[in-house]
């Protein structure tokens, strides 16, 4: 068995963390509802009306109406948090984002106490994953990501100390931790095979805590048999037929690149930290791979999938950025396989595992490839960076980590701030076009879902169905051209009526079919966000025949 004796808690850094943590997150407290936010929150009410009939409601979700249970891919723990934040707190946006900055904080903690298992400066470590893009955006949205994060990261801690003590309550509550992983997101389950490796590897022989990881199968197995008692379905099936059938964003060979990109760009620190972990070697060979993926891709005039034709010129902005962000994920994959091979003991095989299986999973395994998907190996990306540092024997690499490490923070605050003022751009938008046709329509439908849809009907709009195309003449159709499942209306029902543009000045987006950004879905495009012209959504209005 490992030595794994813990290094002390410094409380004053952990408090330290807690303040950035909560610095970085409430200028976004106001956010919009976003993107999948809408699922959670109806779900949340239907927690608070019914709470043991948590997905028995119908949604139009896919421009026709669905019962719940077949629309939503993620089991309901985070609309059952967010149900108690609501009822403490009440519905505003402000409200609900302050009740999930508490797993945020939870998450950024538990990286400190979980990095004492694997490095010297756990501190680092936590500074590490919060300045990462990917959980500064994740951690500005309603959805089930960081609450998930913040369970994965606890449950592993309170596994290592169970093993390590042992400790029969402490592998007691890491379980129960992840069977609530598991019910916040189905991902969470990846934890049991993920722990199981490590406590062989650990403990060999003696593998009695192995028994353990019965008790999250049996809550997962126990939640399974009740939603098909409702729903007549098994939902983690139909998840998993969800994420391996429906594909986008290319074919799994354009997967890979895809997943590096998205990887070097949310975990934007460790491209950053490039001379600092790999000396002037590296940064030479890293800019050698750069410059001849970019001869490569101005060769193809594509990069996977996505045209760099651009107005009949080359989009070199996009391809330079491209490039760095593949190369920056190939270089975190290295890095973890470099410290598996240097220390081959059971820590450095979990951190191979977490990166790998979790990379593997976004790439290979779900519908797209997100960000959102990516956030779990954030933390293991975190340790694996501190670890590096730590091995080159230099007492001022720490703290010249300081210097990437900012770095990383402020994209990561402007990449959160452009969301942000994406999210605020449908809500702003619903308002605007609303008042322009409720004087001229007396029926007011819409197309486009994600936050727009949230706000267009709590002005009073429907959402279309495309299975009842019959519009009367007093019925407008506002179609956001830039949202999610769109279609213009058959002209034998509809005619153009009036168009409206809408820009919000930023050079930096997170969802854009046009400069090839989908931080949320790489059926957008093959990067999380992109330095790029202020983007403009059209807003199209159609009246009824």
């Amino acid at each position: 068995m490992e030595n794994s004796a813990p290094r002390p808690v410094v409380w004053w850094q952990v408090g330290l963390l807690a303040v950035l943590t909560f610095a970085c997150l409430a200028p976004f407290l106001n956010k919009a509802v976003h993107i999948d936010d809408p699922l959670f929150i109806w779900t949340a009410r239907q927690i608070q009306a019914h709470p043991l009939d948590f997905y028995g409601f119908n949604v139009n979700w896919i421009a026709e109406v669905w019962p719940m249970s077949s629309v939503t891919q993620n089991p309901p723990l985070a609309s059952y948090y967010m149900a108690v934040v609501a009822w403490l707190l009440g519905w505003s946006e402000t409200a609900l984002h302050a009740g999930f900055l508490v797993p945020a904080l939870a998450a950024i903690i538990g990286v400190y106490f979980l990095a004492r298992e694997f490095c010297a400066h756990p501190f680092l470590a936590g500074l590490a994953a919060l300045a990462t893009p990917a959980f500064l955006v994740s951690s500005t949205t309603l959805m089930c990501d960081t609450l998930m994060l913040s369970a994965w990261i606890w449950a592993v801690f309170l596994w290592m100390r169970g093993l390590a003590e042992p400790h029969q309550g402490k592998l007691l509550l890491a379980a129960l931790l992840i069977a609530a992983c598991a019910l916040t997101k189905y991902f969470g389950l990846s934890l049991i095979p993920l722990l199981a490796v490590h406590t062989i590897m650990t403990r060999r022989r003696d593998c009695w805590p192995l028994l353990w990881l019965a008790l999250p199968v049996a809550v997962l197995l126990a939640y399974q048999a009740w939603a098909r008692h409702l729903y007549g379905g098994n939902l983690l099936f139909n998840a998993v037929s969800y994420a391996t059938a429906y594909r986008v964003g290319g074919g799994l060979l354009a997967k890979f690149p895809t997943g590096l990109a998205f990887l070097g760009g949310c975990v934007l620190v460790a491209p950053a930290a490039l001379l600092w972990l790999w000396g002037k070697r590296g940064v030479m060979a890293a800019s050698g791979a750069v410059a001849i993926l970019i001869l490569l891709l101005a060769a193809r005039k594509t990069a996977a999938g996505f045209s760099l034709v651009d107005n009949g010129r080359l989009n070199w902005l996009f391809l330079v950025q491209w490039a760095a962000f593949v190369t920056g994920g190939a270089m975190l994959l290295i890095l973890a396989a470099a410290d598996a091979a240097r220390r081959r003991d059971a820590k450095a095989t979990l951190l191979l595992l977490w990166v790998f299986g979790t990379f593997f999973f976004t790439c290979f395994c779900n519908w797209t490839v997100a960000a959102r998907n990516i956030l779990p190996l954030v933390p293991a990306a975190a340790f694996l960076l501190v670890r590096r540092l730590e091995a080159q024997n230099s007492a001022a690499a720490p703290r010249l980590f300081y210097i990437p490490l900012a770095l990383s923070l402020t994209v990561g605050l402007l990449v959160s701030w452009a969301d942000f003022k994406l999210a605020d751009s449908a809500r702003t938008a619903a308002q605007t076009v609303y008042e322009h046709v409720v004087w001229h329509f007396k029926n007011i439908t819409f197309e486009g879902h994600w936050g727009f849809q949230y706000y267009m009907e709590k002005l009073g709009g429907v959402a279309i169905d495309k299975r009842n195309m019959r519009l009367a003449p007093d019925t407008a159709v506002i179609v956001p051209t830039g949202n999610s499942v769109i279609f213009l209306p058959p002209p034998e029902h509809a005619a153009l009526w009036n168009e409206f543009d809408i820009t919000y000045p930023l050079w930096l987006c997170t969802m854009s079919v046009d400069d090839g950004a989908g931080y949320y879905s790489d059926g957008w495009g093959p990067a999380p966000y992109i330095i790029c012209r202020p983007p403009k959504d059209r807003y199209l209005i159609y009246s009824g025949k």
